[in-house]
């Protein structure tokens, strides 16, 4: 969890990035032990543990962002709890199987 100024990349990634990115290019390394992503038209939540303690109410954050992008009524709250809950560092599915359309 600590970088000590190195970022860690898979070999091919380095291939890839290494001829392009000059030295010295400023990087911002952002802290964000919640992420939310999307495949398939799916929504997806990936928890890490708040190793520093920045987020008082870790549920009511993640509320918040999935409402500042018009998610929150189209994910399951209960599969967001679980899925905050058991922090697993990998993504899962928390998109609301109910039919909103009817």
């Amino acid at each position: 969890m600590v970088t000590h100024e190195c970022i860690r990349l898979y070999p091919e990634d380095i291939l890839h990035l290494y001829p392009i990115v000059p030295i010295g290019t400023p990087v911002n390394i952002i802290y964000e032990p919640v992420k939310i992503g999307f495949k398939t038209g799916r929504i997806f939540i990936e928890v890490h543990e708040d190793i520093y303690h920045r987020i008082p109410d870790l549920f009511q954050s993640t509320l918040d962002k999935l409402e500042r992008r018009g998610l929150k009524n189209l994910v399951e709250l209960d599969k967001l709890k679980e899925a905050l809950d058991q922090r697993s560092g990998f993504p899962v599915d928390i998109t609301s199987d109910f039919d909103h359309g009817k």
